[in-house]
């Protein structure tokens, strides 16, 4: 059976996005010049933004960040062999808003101009990696290679080839990240010069942007369900949800809870209610137990014969962007698993 919502148990909630500021503006030296092809070489400045956020997909069990950049405008993301294009984007993570670019920070090279996002997971089993990243003069094309490194941390640059060996660590639960960018091109000069057997050399030289770094984002583990209990399966029953204390564990850095019911175990949208917010900070593991505050939500699953599933979803109300799924799609909350229980076989109130 679904639930009849009305029209004031959907006042509006929370804003579904907050805007994100980012440092918007790369760099490269230099003014716009075109390859022999009719090709710009990447002579401009370019507007890239960064976003990142918690990862509120319920898909992925482990805690984890979405990052998202902008592919930079005016500049090809295929390769070009007589021209500039974007070769990669280098990903820096810190904890610390100001932090500099430095290859201990790097976690992540990522090869193609039109990948523009990233899944930080805390449960990222990456090994340490060398990429070399280097022009070829005969073809005009720029190689990515891989293979395993033994560290150190280190990047070496150089005109024609980039040597990265990054050792990436995982991100740690209940810590506010910031997320650091730079695009690496390939820049080729409008008539290139031959080489030393007299033809003409396409590789051209890697350059790289300046910096455009992300506002701040909190790795959130999921919450934990405490009571009602799930068990027997499905559900405990003749719970009233206008009286019941619905209990579930502290996360780590999250501020802000919210509860969440269905007669769908998906949660879709129109037949689903939340609670208003509650405004909660406890040391994680907290048990922290609440009532249903807006009574509206309550009264929508009056006289429901149906298991009712209920969830618990957490932020940090500091974040600029609150949590996305995998796709960068806004669903605002990190949510605990669900579980369900049956209602109180309440009569309907008196005419």
């Amino acid at each position: 059976m679904g639930i009849s919502i009305s029209g004031s148990a959907l006042r509006p909630r929370l804003p579904l996005i907050i805007a994100l500021t980012a440092l918007p503006v790369l760099m490269l030296a230099g003014g716009c010049t075109t390859g022999i092809d009719g090709v710009q070489n990447p002579d401009q400045v370019i507007d890239v933004q960064v976003a990142a956020a918690s990862l509120g997909d319920s898909t992925f069990d482990d805690a984890a960040l979405w990052v998202s950049w902008s592919r930079p405008d005016g500049i090809p993301s295929t390769p070009q062999p007589r021209g500039g294009y974007v070769v990669g984007y280098e990903l820096y993570r810190s904890g610390s808003p100001r932090a500099s670019v430095t290859p201990a920070n790097l976690i992540a090279f990522i090869e193609g101009g039109d990948v523009t996002s990233f899944i930080d997971s805390a449960d990222d089993d990456r090994n340490a990696e060398q990429i070399t990243v280097s022009t070829n003069d005969s073809t005009g094309y720029v190689a990515v290679n891989r293979a395993p490194s033994s560290g150190p941390a280190a990047v070496s640059y150089g005109a024609d080839t980039i040597t990265y060996d990054i050792v990436p660590t995982p991100p740690s639960p209940g810590e506010i990240y910031t997320y650091t960018v730079r695009t690496v091109t390939k820049k080729l000069p409008p008539q290139p010069f031959p080489g030393s057997s007299g033809e003409l050399s396409l590789g051209g030289q890697l350059k790289l942007s300046t910096e455009a770094r992300s506002t701040q984002a909190t790795l959130l583990e999921q919450p934990i369900l405490v009571d009602p209990p799930a068990a027997p399966d499905p559900g405990s029953r003749d719970v009233d949800m206008a009286t019941t204390l619905f209990s579930w564990q502290a996360v780590d850095s999250a501020d802000t809870y919210v509860l969440e019911f269905s007669t769908d175990r998906s949660f879709p949208e129109g037949n689903s209610l939340r609670s208003d917010p509650y405004a909660i900070t406890q040391t994680e593991g907290t048990v922290i137990s609440q009532k249903v505050n807006d009574p509206a939500v309550a009264e929508a699953f009056r006289s429901v014969t149906d298991p009712i599933y209920w969830r618990v979803g957490a932020r940090n109300s500091s974040d600029a962007l609150y949590p996305r799924d995998r796709f960068g799609r806004a669903v605002d909350w990190v949510f605990s698993a669900s579980r369900s229980f049956y209602g109180i076989d309440a009569p309907p109130p008196a005419p």
